[in-house]
Parts: C-alpha cells; structure tokens; sequence
C-alpha cells in the first residue's frame, strides 16, 4: 500500500480489468484512460445500451457515440445498408424524364429501365390486371403526359396512337397559330396607336 501525500487516502496494487497490468490506484478499476474506455463500451454492451436496429436490413449492430459527416449517430450496420437505402429512397420519388412523363421506382418490374417505369404503363396494368407487352401503347387523352387518371388513358397499338397524336397535334397547331395571330394583331394595335 501507498499512502496518497494530497488526499490521505491509501493507494492499493489492483489488476486492470481489461488488460490484466497491475497498477496502484484508490477506486478506480482500470489501468489507462484507454482501458477505461473500453470497460465503459464493454458495460454498455453488456447492458444493451449501444445496441441498435440496422434501419436497413433489421440487423442488429454495436452504435457507440461517434457520429457520421452530418452530425448524426450512425443508423445502418454497413456502408452497403447506408448505400442501398440511399437508393432506394431515390427510387421512391417520382421523377418527370425529358419527355414529360412520370417515373415510379419499380425494381421487380419486367419493363423496368434502371429501376423505373412509367407511371401511366403502371396505372395500365393495374386496371388490366396484366403487364403490357412492349408493342401495346398507353394514350394520355387529353395530351397531358403527366394526367395518369384512368379516365384519361387508353391502350392502342402503334399504329392507331400515331393517327390519335397527329389529330391531337394539328388541333394544337391550329390554336398555337391562332394565339400567334392574336399576339401579331395587339402588336399592330399597340403601332397604329403609338
């Protein structure tokens, strides 16, 4: 024993719990600040403290109190839970393509092009009760590729969708050209006036 000159208190020769050294010490259990860390991750373990759920694949996964780039405690067991999630959660929001129409993540679908499919192919084959084959078109109605109601859609083949779009475009030429003619006609107004 080794009396403490500050305290009083007499310092006894103990083993360290985790790494077995002897050292001289009042109260405490551990050799190190090092060994002390790992007992208090060792209790927590013991106790279920740091044990977490993987919000990926469920798993169960060891959290101690370092947290990622963002600030945040860790939620995935892995990078490769982190990254299928971050995929998946891209997959779940509808996008618009540069042809106007809506993409819906659908892994599993035969039809699937990079894990999506057109939401209007989809609303389709939910009312047939079947996947469409590639050669069966889905018509928008009223011309609104973004419009997937079921009143708004039909099923036609290549050739009938090409007759039903060439209408569709010329009414529409018509009245681009008819607003044309009416921005031309208030712009004479606005000169002859002037």
């Amino acid at each position: 024993m080794k009396n403490n000159l500050k305290t009083g208190y007499k310092k006894t020769k103990r083993i360290c719990e985790i790494c077995g050294n002897d050292f001289f010490a009042t109260y405490a259990k551990t050799c190190s600040k090092k060994c002390s860390s790992k007992l208090s991750q060792k209790r927590a373990l013991e106790t279920g403290k740091y044990r977490h759920d993987c919000k990926y694949c469920g798993e169960e996964f060891k959290r101690y109190r370092k947290k990622n780039s963002q600030g945040e405690f860790h939620k995935f067991c892995s990078k490769a839970c982190s990254n299928n999630s971050a995929a998946e959660k891209r997959l779940l929001t509808p996008v618009i393509d540069r042809n106007g129409y809506v993409l819906i993540g659908c892994r599993n679908h035969p039809n699937a092009h990079q894990g999506r499919v057109r939401e209007h192919r989809l609303v389709m084959e939910g009312i047939l009760g079947r996947y469409l084959d590639k050669s069966e078109i889905v018509h928008h109605i009223d011309g609104d590729r973004q419009n997937n109601d079921p009143s708004n859609l039909m099923v036609t083949d290549h050739q009938n969708h090409s007759s039903c779009t060439s209408k569709h475009r010329e009414r529409y030429r018509v009245s681009e050209a008819f607003i044309k003619s009416i921005g031309k006609w208030e712009d004479y107004l606005r000169y002859v006036s002037k």
